[in-house]
């Protein structure tokens, strides 16, 4: 993990009362600098197989895990190639479901078997961009649900039962336009849109709106369903006697700030951030223990429509920062969860990535902060960003050198101040000459430790 930062609340401009210090792992720049960029998804198909996904006005990027590499699916200058949503199923890691627009404003659905190299279209909505997917994560459940947005004709909410191939109109929802979509069980589904969040529990049949005490006339922007724990598997029975560890909740956004429902059995909207976001994400943090209550909580992380980044680190979501200077002088326009940490996209930076807030049980703020390393993007051509992070001030020496151990480029050798530093390699040799494509090391030493990356140059 890189090293941490401790966030005060006089620092760090709390949005709310507290006096408590937060801790959050710094964030590092992780790749995918594209200015067209629309949005970020991480999702989770198991450990080796999880990807981050780029939307993009002229396709997508995608980050996979497994290799550390980042695939570029975009078309430069092509018309009507606009994604704006990603899934790449749970039960078909093979597979993704990609949902975009054309140019025509009509919202399409494409599937790939080759991991969006190839692209199939399968529908081309009448109701305008697509601007969610949702699937259940199940091995077996083929179920997935699309949503789109147009100012001039109703969206549509489209059900597929057999992997992204066919698509099936999904009506009574009430909504004009829709935003999000999220499938919690084979029955149980939540929209938001300009009809604030509706529900049904029976496929669409029928619908529950869930307005309550939400402010009237105001559509919401995005929507997010916590899932329960649950101690026996989701497709048993909702009345098992095995009751979940915690109780779903729902959160949303409109222009008036972000809202909470604790309890959708009983709806009621608690306001916990007086301020209108674009993106919110939640991340669940355990020492390893669900079973005991002490031991976990939830980070939030939310982006503002004026462009800052929020983070609250509790279930009582009265305590934000601000936290913004983070990412400086990048603008954040997106964040996801992962499952090693949170990832924000901004505008003309790319995605920066941290290990998140310091769960209470692991705080030890007298111990420095461990060397760390990162260089993006990687596999680069023609330069990458180095970041690295001192424990403490002093000497570094930062260099780049050829699988024979001669150096070829020197970024640092310096005396450094404790905290991150960047630099940028442009793949020049010490002849000035571009070097050509290949493997290459990059050493950090500092305070008596040396750390290191490979490079990739592709030409």
């Amino acid at each position: 993990m890189g090293g941490r930062l401790v966030l005060f609340a006089a620092a760090a401009c709390l949005l709310a009362a507290g006096s408590a210090a937060v801790e959050v792992y710094p964030f590092e720049p992780f790749g995918a600098i594209d200015p067209l960029a629309n949005g970020i998804h991480f999702e989770l198909t198991g450990y080796s197989a999880n990807t981050l996904f780029v939307t993009t006005v002229e396709g997508f990027h995608a980050y996979d895990f497994a290799t550390g590499v980042w695939t570029d699916h975009t078309h430069p200058g092509s018309i009507g190639m606009t994604r704006t949503a990603v899934l790449k199923l749970f039960g078909l890691p093979d597979r993704f479901v990609l949902g975009g627009v054309n140019a025509f404003f009509k919202g399409t659905l494409w599937y790939s078997d080759d991991g969006g190299a190839t692209q199939f279209l399968t529908r081309e909505s009448t109701g305008g961009a697509v601007t969610d997917l949702a699937q259940r994560h199940s091995l077996v459940d083929p179920l997935i649900y699309a949503c789109t947005w147009s100012d001039v004709v109703p969206g549509e909410l489209l059900r597929s039962l057999d992997h992204g191939l066919t698509w099936i109109p999904v009506t009574g929802h009430g909504h004009h336009v829709m935003t999000a979509v999220a499938v919690v069980a084979d029955d149980e589904v939540y929209v938001a849109g300009d009809n604030y969040v509706t529900r049904t529990f029976d496929h669409g049949a029928t619908w529950e709106n869930l307005q309550a005490n939400l402010p009237a006339g105001e559509g919401l922007y995005c929507l997010l369903v916590h899932e329960p724990v649950t101690t026996v598997p989701k497709q048993q029975s909702r009345d098992a006697v095995d009751q979940p560890i915690w109780a779903d909740y729902l959160m949303v956004a409109n222009d008036s700030g972000v809202y909470v429902c604790v309890d959708p059995s009983a709806v009621h909207w608690q306001r916990v951030l007086p301020h209108a976001c674009r993106a919110f994400a939640a991340r669940f943090v355990s020492s390893g223990s669900l079973r005991d209550l002490t031991l976990y909580y939830d980070e939030n992380w939310a982006v503002t429509f004026d462009g800052r980044l929020l983070y609250c680190e509790d279930r009582n979501w009265d305590d934000w920062l601000d936290v913004t200077a983070l990412i400086a002088p990048a603008v954040p326009i997106d964040v996801t969860e992962g499952y090693d940490g949170v990832y924000v996209l901004t505008r003309d930076h790319g995605v920066y990535r941290s290990d998140g807030g310091v769960p209470p049980w692991t705080s030890t703020p007298d111990l420095p902060p461990p060397l760390s390393l990162v260089a993006a993007p990687n596999p680069f051509n023609p330069r990458t960003t180095v970041s690295f992070t001192l424990p403490q001030a002093g000497l570094a020496d930062v260099s780049v050198y050829d699988l024979a151990g001669r150096r070829l480029a020197t970024l640092a050798r310096e005396h450094l101040t404790a905290g991150l530093h960047t630099r940028v390699w442009d793949g020049i040799g010490p002849d000035g000459r571009a070097l050509p494509s290949g493997a290459y090391l990059l050493r950090l030493q500092a305070g008596g430790e040396v750390t290191g990356k490979k490079l990739s140059l592709v030409r």
